[in-house]
């Protein structure tokens, strides 16, 4: 108000019952932002100073809020940065869990948003301010950059990571950063550690020692692995135990040929602990293709899900028979079926089969599962014994 912005009048007698920042779980810092400009812009004829009145209303507003959200789990930083605004003395997050940092997608310089700092900043920013982070989610855009801007992106992430004591899930969606640095501060995460996802990052440069910190990490449920770069093949030391409890293994690459010994031999130190196997691999060879099933169906009898993106068709009555406790089987397949086979195909399903995804089925072979009890729910997808 000194500074000549509006504010709505409140009611008298409507004050707030509670002091609701007190009880806040989730702060989404780019959506106070964006209300914060649209109030301003509201008010245009009021606001003579338009992008000051916004940078002092966004700024009051986050500053009041962090510091009375006591009970915070969750900030959702987006693109905003948070160096101009953050007042560490006074925030309390003790209760922080979960933390978001994203860069900006488009260039920020001309931006009519001031002081845009760099994603690093804001990392750095956070990482001496908490230590018990459980979930961090880092998704950074940047598609043009020095190589000291990525470097600086990924020792300030590094730092986060060391500092917390109690870390359970990573997710880093990276534009191809060498992530090398952020794997050798998982030393130490060896039995905290549940889930890792990477998107877009450049395992090519990916050093020994950070290698060792990976797999020291034998509490790892879930490992997803999407569009990498990954031209050579990794290897681990004969005999490592690797993931042991890993019940989650997701490759995904539609870029380049995927390193096929590496995925094996993940799979292979499970302990028979799989459960859920999605595979999408472009210019993926018969050879490999077959390699990978039979991994998957010698050293995963406890599959629940199967995601695959080439089933000969061969390999389906194996596959039903191997795996008797499968719930959902997605595939596509190039070769037709003919009637015989599905009939024999239909047979081999097991009891436990919720719902099946096939690619380009004819009315024939609905037909025929639905004579063995299953029934079309939607295109390609049949839901059995209801």
């Amino acid at each position: 108000m000194n500074e000549s912005i509006p504010l709505p009048s409140v009611p008298s007698g409507q004050q707030p019952i509670f002091d609701y920042p007190s009880l806040f779980r989730v702060i989404n810092i780019e959506i106070i932002c964006t209300m914060s400009d649209a109030w301003v812009i509201s008010n245009k004829g009021k606001c003579t100073r338009s992008e000051y009145c916004k940078k002092v209303l966004r700024k009051t507003l986050i500053e009041h809020l962090l510091e009375r959200a006591e009970m915070i789990h969750f900030i959702n930083l987006d693109e905003f940065n948070i160096k101009p605004i953050i007042n560490k003395n006074a925030l309390n997050l003790r209760r922080l869990k979960k933390i978001r940092f994203s860069s900006p997608t488009t260039d920020r310089k001309n931006s009519s948003i001031d002081n845009v700092s760099t994603f690093s900043e804001n990392v750095s920013i956070f990482s001496t301010l908490i230590n018990n982070l459980q979930h961090i989610i880092v998704e950074n855009h940047k598609q043009h950059g020095s190589f000291i801007e990525y470097e600086s992106d990924t020792k300030a992430l590094a730092e986060l990571v060391r500092n917390q004591g109690s870390l359970k899930c990573i997710e880093i969606s990276g534009y191809y950063m060498n992530i090398s640095s952020i794997f050798e501060s998982l030393k130490g995460k060896t039995t905290t550690l549940t889930k890792l996802s990477l998107n877009r990052v450049d395992l090519n440069f990916i050093s020994q020692n950070a290698i060792n910190s990976w797999i020291s990490c034998v509490n790892l449920k879930s490992l997803e692995i999407q569009n990498c770069k990954i031209v050579e093949e990794i290897y681990f030391n004969s005999g490592q135990q690797i993931f042991p409890n890993l019940k989650k293994l997701v490759f995904v690459n539609h870029v380049a040929k995927f390193p096929i010994n590496f995925i094996i031999q993940i799979i292979k130190s499970t302990n028979k602990n799989l459960e859920f196997i999605k595979f999408e691999l472009d210019h993926l060879t018969s050879v490999n293709q077959l390699s990978l099933i039979n991994t998957a169906i010698h050293h995963c009898p406890n599959l629940v899900h199967l995601n695959v993106d080439e089933l000969l068709n061969s390999q389906l009555i194996q596959i039903l028979d191997s795996f008797r406790k499968l719930r959902e089987l997605k595939f596509d397949t190039s070769n037709e079926f003919d009637n015989n086979t599905f009939i024999e195909f239909a047979k081999h399903i097991p009891q436990t089969l919720k719902y099946l995804y096939i690619n380009e089925l004819r009315n024939e072979c609905r037909e025929i599962l639905e004579k063995h009890g299953i029934i079309s729910t939607r295109i390609h997808s049949y839901q059995p014994f209801l």
